[in-house]
């Protein structure tokens, strides 16, 4: 991999569908993202090489919050950087279940 890869999209259930968090663990991380009841949030997902090029930044989009996460030393595989940018586009009812769509890549060989 030698350029970003889009790994998925997700779109979310409302929030209220999903239980409390009690006690905030070092490894979770918070977000002040804009909530408004009137916009489902979205994600889209994509990974490259760490520090090789930069990852896409959603076009067209009312609201959007990157969150970049950096892999290094990992077993057999090269460092990498995922992006999660999450964002709201067009308003409308919130689904009922939070979907993900992956993304199909196949070698060619």
């Amino acid at each position: 991999m030698s350029e970003p890869v889009h790994l998925c999209s997700i779109v979310f259930q409302h929030p209220s569908q999903f239980k409390s968090i009690e006690t905030l663990r070092k490894q979770d991380i918070v977000l002040n993202y804009p909530f408004d009841e009137q916009f489902p949030i979205s994600c889209e997902v994509y990974a490259a090489p760490l520090g090789h090029q930069s990852l896409p930044l959603m076009h067209n989009v009312k609201e959007q919050v990157p969150v970049i996460l950096w892999y290094r030393n990992l077993d057999n595989i090269p460092d990498l950087e995922v992006r999660f940018n999450f964002y709201y586009n067009a308003g409308g009812p919130w689904p009922p279940y939070t979907y993900i769509v992956w993304k199909n890549y196949q070698k060619n060989e």
